[in-house]
């Protein structure tokens, strides 16, 4: 059964290395231009994605020009199905 579980996860990497290649040299460019140009680098995200804000700024020999955007309402921490509710309310970014 694990087996079937990491063959899985390695299809879903697979596929994203596939077919998002050039939006993820786009991305790293813009990251990269921001650093150059001393602009800010926001990151922000609901739900679990919020971990990845956190994997930007809390990690040593992180990107120092991030700023995360993590409010607890946007996180787990507070009520599971809160984060959904709040992350689609217009105009609350």
């Amino acid at each position: 059964m694990y087996q079937k579980v990491f063959e899985e996860g390695y299809a879903v990497v697979k596929k994203i290395q596939e077919t998002q290649e050039d939006a993820i040299k786009q991305c790293a460019r813009l990251i990269a231009d921001a650093y150059i140009s001393n602009h800010t680098f926001f990151v922000s995200g609901s739900g679990h994605s919020h971990t990845v804000s956190e994997e930007f700024y809390g990690r040593a020999g992180g990107l120092a020009f991030t700023v995360p955007i993590l409010t607890s309402e946007l996180t787990m921490t507070e009520h599971p199905t809160k984060s959904s509710y709040i992350e689609k309310l217009s105009g609350y970014a």
